[in-house]
């Protein structure tokens, strides 16, 4: 309902996730998993695939950006907030705008309603 006192705790106030707003998870991104295959020496070769594809709240990191050569800039890390899903790892990479990611971190938000992680630029 529109109460914020939706909580079978009568008179305990849940604090509406800001982040769970669907306005606000407005960035699609793309999990990718790995499933690996050896070449013929031996070697582990990955294989990445679409794993999930949702969307996400997408915050750089501050002061994450670097300078290139030609005074373009680019961010090399932040945090992705989505609604919550299980089977996400740190073995994982997402993609987003063009660009793949490493997962550095994951942190449940408030019982299940949502994760926050954390990326760097995959390099």
């Amino acid at each position: 309902g529109d109460s914020k006192y939706d909580s079978p705790f009568t008179g305990i106030l849940q604090e509406p996730l800001l982040s769970m707003r669907a306005g606000q998870l407005d960035r699609p991104i793309v999990f990718e998993q790995a499933t690996y295959t050896q070449d013929s020496i031996g070697q582990e070769i990955p294989t990445w695939r679409p794993w999930l594809t949702t969307y996400a709240r997408w915050e750089p990191t501050l002061g994450s950006e670097r300078f290139q050569a030609n005074g373009a800039h680019s961010i090399m890390g932040g945090k992705f907030t989505i609604r919550y899903k299980t089977g996400i790892d740190p073995t994982m990479r997402i993609l987003f705008d063009g660009k793949i990611y490493a997962i550095k971190a994951i942190a449940e938000l408030t019982r299940r309603q949502g994760l926050e992680i954390v990326v760097d630029i995959w390099l």
